[in-house]
This record gives structure tokens, sequence and C-alpha cells, in this order.
């Protein structure tokens, strides 16, 4: 698999990420979910995932009123401010960069954390990575997808019929690299590229130990 970096997610792509830490240390948590990543995704004005869905006949809006409305809320506030991905998050992580290899994209889209979303909820994945579980062990994210008509195959379809392989290779944004973390600076504990970078030594040493096995 490529070597994917937080310089090879889309501008969209990073403010998702920051949107969903920001939802998180705004309810006075320290731990982001698989939900909050999709809550990122279609709250990011201009994501190239909302195509996709659309394309479906579901609109950003609906999700994020179903997956607000079934949020969890934080029930103290955390001794340390360091904000860290849950393991379903961080699996949420791997099975993103796992669809930008297949799809051989160049950069990570909100095109691709959703693939990643619905792909990190199939029983095969899940059976295969126990670690991938949260605390709750649920699959929230997907569970709200899946009530709205969006699985990974119609996904996939839609992708075809839609000829949305070519969004999948949208460009990097060229803004500087300072310039797109200005925003997380400002107001969050973590910024969201360490978010990221901490989880990915984690997110490869499941495949490590399968080569190994082989």
């Amino acid at each position: 698999m490529p070597i994917y970096t937080w310089l090879h997610y889309t501008a969209h792509a990073q403010n998702a990420i920051y949107l969903a830490q920001r939802e998180v240390e705004q309810q006075g948590g320290n731990q982001v979910d698989a939900e909050h990543i999709l809550l990122g995704v279609v709250t990011e004005p201009g994501a190239e995932a909302v195509p996709l869905l659309r394309h479906l006949g579901v609109s950003p809006d609906q999700v994020q009123t179903c997956l607000r409305s079934r949020l969890p809320t934080a029930t103290h506030i955390p001794a340390y401010k360091e904000t860290q991905l849950s393991p379903s998050a961080k699996f949420v992580v791997r099975m993103t960069l796992e669809e930008a290899s297949r799809l051989k994209s160049e950069n990570i889209s909100t095109a691709h954390l959703l693939l990643g979303v619905l792909s990190a909820a199939q029983p095969s994945g899940w059976s295969a990575f126990p670690f991938a579980r949260s605390k709750r062990g649920d699959r929230l994210a997907a569970a709200v997808l899946h009530e709205l008509g969006v699985t990974l195959e119609r996904v996939e379809q839609a992708m075809r019929e839609a000829d949305a392989a070519t969004l999948l290779r949208v460009p990097a944004d060229p803004a500087p690299f300072a310039t797109l973390l200005r925003p997380a600076q400002a107001g969050a504990a973590t910024r969201p590229d360490e978010l990221l970078r901490a989880s990915e030594t984690e997110t490869s040493k499941p495949a490590v130990q399968e080569e190994r096995k082989e």
C-alpha cells in the first residue's frame, strides 16, 4: 500500500478531521470516534463526498441530523486535554487509506473518508481487527448511513454511474501547510495533523503482523 501522510489529504479532508475534533472538544470530550469523522465530512463545505451522497438521494443535512440526535454527550471534562482517535476511528483511517490505495488515488479526499467509514463497519473487518471496537462496541456512523440507504455497495455503484472515480483524484489544495492548520491552531488543543500522525503507526501494525505470519 502506498505511504500516505497528512499532506496527501485534500484541504476538505483535512478540515473534516478538524471539524470532527472540534465537535468532540466542544462537548467536553477528548476522543474522536468514527461518527465524529462522518460528522466532519458532512459538515465540511464543498466536501468531495457530498456529490456521492446526493447521487444516492441523501443530503448532508439528513446525515448530520440523524447523527446529532444519537451522539452520546460527554459526561465529564477529561483530566488532560490531548485529543485522541478512538480504536474505531483509527480503523476508519486505516480503511480510508486502504480504499485510496485500491482506487489508486494520489490523495485522500472526504469521499475516501466516507468509504472508510462504510468499509470499516464490514463484518470481515471487525472480526479481523478486534482492536477497532470502541468501548461502546457500536457502529453508529455506518448504521446511520445504512438507515438512509447509503451502503458501501451503493456508494461504489454510484461512483461508477456518476463517473465519481475522477472525484477521488482531486489534487491536494496548493495552499501552504501552515495556512491549512491556522483555524485548528486557534481553537484546538491538538492539531489535526498530529491527531492522525499519532495513529499512523498503530493502524499499520496489523498489516505488518499479517505479512510476518505469511
